[in-house]
């Protein structure tokens, strides 16, 4: 079935839950301290940089901290991504010194254990005091452009779907994408059910597909091997 919610008046109490079983890490910065409402065009927005995987690709690195050009995967995401986001999360679950070593992030560890993937990074958010909106980036495509999770959220602002997300018209990029932060729900639902595929997760949700032609000119897409980086910590 379908999930659809309202992204101003739909927040969820577990949105604002202190449950011990989250557990995140602040750095210096800390959270926002009000979520104002807003019309549509100005919703404010948060962002997400999901590098809690086991680097199954890469060797079993953490891919967050591999550099390209002296900077590290996640580093550039968050670079990326503050502009427009009111508050940062870093879904990190190892080396997590040098995750809290990023300034004004919070770092969020899966509620599960074994690595689930991207759905229990979503499930952690969850119990965040989230803005309306949140935009969702890996650490994997270090030389994106800003304008493409800019495009994502002027998209979502416009309030018609749950989900926009990234393709280059041949290969969709579920994780790069910005969702309304309500829907987040539905991701630890599906574990629950021994679903792990974002996709499924996305299939639930009203979504629109942003294509955007040049994605692989305007930033490399994720960089899964361990050549394509300077330094494999």
């Amino acid at each position: 079935h379908t999930i659809t919610c309202d992204p101003i008046t739909h927040l969820s109490a577990k949105n604002f839950a202190r449950d011990e079983r989250v557990a995140t890490i602040r750095a210096s910065g800390g959270l926002a301290a009000t979520r104002m409402n807003s019309p549509h065009h100005e919703q404010p927005c948060d962002g997400l940089i999901l590098s809690g995987g086991r680097g199954t690709r890469v060797g079993g690195r953490d891919k967050g901290l591999m550099s390209i050009n002296g900077v590290t995967g996640v580093q550039q995401a968050v670079d990326l991504l503050r502009p427009m986001c009111r508050t940062l999360y870093v879904s990190a679950n190892r080396n997590l010194e040098q995750y809290t070593a990023i300034r004004d992030v919070t770092i969020l560890r899966d509620l599960r254990s074994g690595f689930p993937g991207p759905l229990a990074a979503l499930e952690a958010a969850a119990d965040m005091p989230l803005s309306p909106l949140l935009l969702i980036l890996p650490n994997d495509m270090p030389g994106l452009s800003a304008e493409v999770p800019g495009r994502l959220l002027a998209r979502a602002r416009e309030g018609a779907v749950d989900i926009v997300y990234a393709s280059d018209g041949v290969r969709e990029q579920y994780l790069c994408a910005c969702v309304r932060s309500c829907c987040l729900q539905g991701a630890g639902d599906l574990l629950d059910m021994g679903e792990h595929r974002v996709r499924k997760w996305i299939a639930t949700l009203r979504s629109e597909v942003l294509v955007v032609e040049d994605l692989e000119q305007a930033g490399p897409v994720n960089k899964n091997r361990v050549e394509d980086w300077d330094l494999s910590p």
